[in-house]
């Protein structure tokens, strides 16, 4: 989105914006409804609160970060940069579905089956060919990340698809 003001153009990138505000309402909402609980209160929030704040924190260097202050003098060239900035929003978008579908896909299916999906799905898409290192990621990676979750952070995954959600 652009917009000019006393001669200057000012482009206000609306994701990573959208984004931040959601996650900050989200963990607000969360502290302070925790907080109202009389049978916990306070005492629970004691790790939600650091995290609470550094949100907060960050979260005005996420909207400066968004801002992008310009003169308003017109360059040539600029109806091109214009078209990429579409087309990077339509790859954008084609990212974060795809984020979606894997987080729904990993309840019904399990850890593995849909991260080496997702994992051969995004390297693709952003211009791997060679079909020895995209399935290379696309295994490797997941298999690394179960082992460590498993094994050294001792976070149990669902490897495989639980069938009983489904039933």
């Amino acid at each position: 989105m652009r917009f000019t003001v006393r001669g200057r153009n000012i482009d206000v990138e609306p994701q990573p914006f959208i984004l931040s505000s959601l996650i900050l309402g989200w963990a607000s909402f969360y502290f302070f409804s925790t907080l109202q609980q009389p049978d916990v209160g306070p005492k629970s929030v004691l790790f939600i609160k650091p995290l609470v704040l550094l949100l907060g924190i960050s979260y005005v260097f996420v909207i400066f970060s968004c801002l992008k202050i310009s003169p308003a003098v017109e360059k040539p060239g600029m109806e091109e940069a214009q078209k990429k900035d579409i087309s990077r929003d339509y790859r954008r978008f084609v990212f974060v579905l795809s984020l979606v579908v894997y987080a729904a896909a990993i309840t019904f299916f399990g850890y593995l089956i849909p991260s080496v999906l997702f994992m051969s799905f995004v390297c693709y898409y952003l211009g791997l060919r060679k079909v020895w290192l995209l399935a290379l990621l696309a295994i490797g990676v997941p298999l690394v990340l179960s082992v460590v979750f498993k094994y050294i952070l001792g976070i149990p995954l669902p490897i495989l698809p639980s069938w009983e959600l489904l039933l």
